[in-house]
């Protein structure tokens, strides 16, 4: 196996590109030394520009450096690595890197919401900074700031598609102007309320902000930032230890609580479940008073029958903020949960593993695969 790396994906006319090549032997990945390597670099017309040769060290790697041409056109150069791995066989291959001429930005721009989401019908603040790369600001350069509302939603559709997805898009704001002496310049505006129920309630809306910025030597910058747009301060989610609620088995539903711009929320989470079987019979309801850790994550342990499990959730926040959901999590066809005692393991650390099964009594066979 061969891995070929150059030290950045872009290049203009005249500059230096630096390759590494990496040749490992399969399928014990051990390195191929003392290996002849052939590098070559084609032009974006198909012309041959360099061919280098070079020898693996004991690390299986070798590298070397190719000087552009400065009257090189632009477009995409094809690097390849041919090495042998012996007299008779060699193994290799290619990347493409771009070649076009660009100018390093004299400045940075920076562009910063008052919040990290909004609310729909919520006043929004954003506050586009320009400063030069020593630190100064950028006075009297030309803005122009785009913020557009967008949601992707789906509708059902008779045959064999099923659904389709749309991608819903609205323009709300779109303001030019120029930079104060500090080098900023700000926006005020109302988040839309003409969200979907739809594209709330799977929580894709989001309110995409897109700056221009041209200071006074000619230099320009764009950038783009999506702020997150949701009727709920606290976002909800329930998941299955095992992926899905396996009947009858003592197993635990972790609960998870973030804010919409993907912090944690700590608090608490009032937990109203209950199930129903096959011919629709509801079991008694039950509630829970659940506390969130650092990460936003609580658990419940369970021990459900073979019915659909419901749960209905409601978060607080330590700052009063509140979230709502609903969720269905329906039986598994397993009658048997596998609960590692972690995730993630080391090499050389002890694996503990605990088998739950509907079954009072009777063997269990495991089987312990290692995958690469």
């Amino acid at each position: 196996q061969v891995l070929l790396l150059t030290d950045k994906p872009l290049y203009q006319p005249g500059q230096t590109v630096h390759l590494r090549a990496l040749a490992l032997r399969q399928p014990n990945r051990r390195p191929l030394s003392g290996a002849r390597v052939q590098f070559t670099v084609m032009g974006p017309s198909g012309n041959r520009l360099s061919v280098r040769e070079g020898t693996t060290d004991d690390l299986g790697a070798a590298w070397t450096k190719v000087a552009l041409p400065s009257a090189l056109p632009t477009g995409k150069l094809t690097l390849s690595a041919l090495v042998w791995t012996d007299a008779r066989h060699t193994t290799g291959t290619s990347v493409k890197v771009k070649v076009m001429r660009y100018r390093v930005p004299s400045f940075r721009l920076t562009v910063t919401p008052s919040k990290g989401y909004y609310r729909p019908g919520e006043r929004m603040r954003v506050t586009v900074t320009a400063a030069y790369l020593t630190g100064k600001p950028v006075p009297g350069a030309r803005v122009e700031l785009v913020a557009r509302a967008e949601g992707r939603s789906y509708t059902h559709v008779r045959g064999r598609y099923g659904r389709i997805w749309q991608q819903e898009t609205i323009t709300f704001a779109t303001v030019k102007g120029r930079t104060g002496p500090r080098g900023q310049f700000h926006l005020t505006t109302i988040v839309p309320k003409r969200y979907s129920a739809q594209i709330l309630r799977r929580g894709g809306a989001k309110v995409v902000l897109r700056a221009r910025v041209s200071e006074p030597g000619g230099h320009r910058l764009a950038k783009t930032l999506a702020i997150p747009v949701s009727r709920h301060d606290v976002l909800l989610a329930a998941l299955p230890e095992a992926g899905k609620i396996v009947p009858e088995v003592p197993q635990r539903v972790f609960l998870l609580a973030a804010h919409p711009d993907g912090t944690p929320a700590r608090g608490v989470i009032s937990v109203k479940y209950w199930e129903r079987d096959r011919k629709g019979r509801k079991s008694r309801s039950r509630h829970r008073k659940l506390r969130t850790d650092a990460r936003g994550m609580a658990t419940l342990k369970i021990t459900p029958a073979r019915g659909t499990l419901y749960l209905s959730l409601a978060a607080r926040d330590r700052k009063g903020k509140r979230g709502y959901r609903s969720v269905m999590l329906e039986p598994s066809s397993a009658s048997i949960l596998v609960r590692p005692h972690a995730s993630v393991v080391r090499a050389g650390e002890r694996l503990r593993v605990t088998v739950h099964s509907r079954q009072l009594s009777g063997r269990v066979y495991l089987d312990v695969k290692h995958r690469d």
